[in-house]
């Protein structure tokens, strides 16, 4: 009966680890895709600019340079790359939940987050555009923000750098289940019927002898 309740109990101790994991590993998601709002204002704000001048047809680029376009896409991977590494010793800071399930969890986070700077930068820098080129009389110049991505493949730099940081970080832990603090490693007993050593009489006795 003992070994039955034993069992029991282990298994729904394991069940609500499980659960708690899972709980976990949702929240991540929901904060690293939401982190995604904060990085598209800031991919908006550090955009590089173009100069446009209102003509009948519309705004139209006045000098359009593909340095700029280039720039943008560099800017987001820089932005992100940035972003994965923080996140993924972020997480590994939370010993609590370190594992596979949490591994997975950073992972479609970070790419939720890039998907969301991606679309929603955007928007934004389409929105401010038109703004501008509404407020344009006909022949004026201004300065517009190129927010725009044209490598699709930035948006899985964040989930690979933050993954890739999380995996070093387990490479370096001296716990084999990641989560137990690290243990001091023991010191050896002294040996019975022997006596330390005094160091201080030893010294002074030298001492002695020379004088």
């Amino acid at each position: 009966m003992n070994v039955q309740l034993s069992s029991r109990a282990r298994q729904w101790q394991i069940w609500q680890r499980r659960r708690n994991e899972v709980i976990a590993a949702g929240v991540l998601i929901a904060v690293l895709a939401a982190v995604g709002v904060g990085l598209s204002l800031l991919w908006w704000w550090w955009a590089p600019q173009v100069d446009i001048v209102a003509s009948p047809r519309g705004a139209l680029v006045a000098n359009e340079q593909p340095e700029e376009y280039i720039s943008s896409d560099g800017r987001f991977g820089l932005i992100v790359a940035v972003a994965g590494i923080a996140a993924g010793l972020a997480v590994w800071l939370v010993r609590r939940f370190r594992g596979p399930v949490l591994l997975v969890a950073l992972a479609l986070g970070t790419f939720a987050g890039s998907w969301v700077m991606w679309q929603l930068g955007e928007e934004i820098g389409a929105v401010h555009g038109r703004d501008i080129a509404a407020a344009l009389a006909m022949g004026e110049h201004a300065r517009a923000p190129v927010v725009q991505l044209h490598s699709m493949g930035l948006l899985f730099l964040q989930p690979l750098l933050a993954v890739l940081t999380y995996v070093v970080c387990v490479s370096w832990s001296s716990t084999p289940d990641l989560r137990s603090p690290p243990v001091a490693p023991e010191q050896s007993p002294a040996e019975p019927g022997r006596e330390p050593l005094d160091t201080t009489n030893t010294a002074s006795a030298s001492v002695e002898q020379r004088t």
